[in-house]
């Protein structure tokens, strides 16, 4: 079963675009990513999804949520052995900063569902096909409830996996400095581990480095400045997002986002 909106409230703090479950999963491909956020679960069988080069195997009561325009595709693990899914597809006005407040990279992945998020979609579908004010208001709180039930999710996996601790705690100091220099050392006092073991571990959570890790980081909070503050200069927002070379805060932005920081802001003046 399945819903799609074809017409989406962008104002809305929560929205859903597609939902669906018992769904009989196609070998997808995205090289520009899904325009929202998209958690995808198991419901029956595996599969394999490649994001940005790193691969998630997904076996039942296994999920992972992707942020937007990330490059990923996924397929049944077995083609002697159909794969079927439970999907839920969501933006809004307040979706990056819960995905900041997840502490999420490109990937949030979960290798073991509590009861509560394995069944959420089922609980929650007849819900989405609510339309009107109440309904899509309705369905913003549900998506508020479901991302909670992710971060308690992550949480209760915490208190069972040291390794897990140890890339959180770098999340953490990532997301509290990241406008200050941080160093492979500074990441190691947090961590408890050596820098190339560190690395090992963050990639596993995360699918990525800790240094990729910081500049994406880096360049979402330079986003953000520029669309609150678009009268800003480019050089005062590199300072206050810890790049302190203003030709590759420049060169990175440009290769993350298609256009340049000026340009970008540009949009968002007055």
């Amino acid at each position: 079963m399945k819903i799609s909106f074809t017409h989406v409230d962008n104002s809305l703090p929560l929205f859903c675009e597609g939902v669906g479950y018992t769904w009989t999963q196609d070998e997808v491909h995205r090289p520009q990513g899904h325009h929202y956020y998209h958690w995808l679960q198991t419901e029956k069988g595996s599969g394999i999804v490649t994001v940005r080069g790193q691969k998630y195997i997904l076996h039942p009561n296994q999920g992972l949520l992707i942020r937007p325009m990330i490059e990923h595709e996924y397929h049944q693990l077995s083609k002697q052995e159909q794969w079927q899914t439970e999907f839920l597809v969501f933006g809004g006005t307040v979706a990056d900063m819960l995905a900041d407040f997840l502490k999420m990279a490109d990937v949030y992945y979960l290798e073991n569902m509590t009861p509560d998020l394995a069944v959420f979609i089922r609980q929650n579908y007849v819900l989405f096909e609510h339309e009107g004010v109440e309904g899509t208001l309705q369905q913003s709180a549900a998506l508020y409830n479901f991302v909670m039930l992710l971060k308690a999710n992550a949480s209760q996996n915490l208190t069972t996996s040291v390794t897990h601790l140890a890339a959180n705690k770098m999340v953490d100091m990532i997301t509290s400095n990241y406008s200050d220099k941080i160093s492979a050392m500074d990441l190691s006092q947090a961590s408890g581990y050596s820098n190339s073991y560190q690395n090992k571990i963050f990639n596993h959570y995360y699918g990525m480095s800790p240094q990729t890790f910081l500049n994406e980081y880096r360049l979402r909070q330079a986003k953000k400045l520029m669309m609150l503050h678009p009268d800003w200069q480019v050089q005062f927002v590199a300072d206050q997002t810890g790049f302190n070379d203003i030709s590759r805060f420049i060169k990175e932005f440009k290769d993350n986002t298609g256009m340049t920081p000026f340009n970008f802001k540009q949009q968002f003046l007055k």
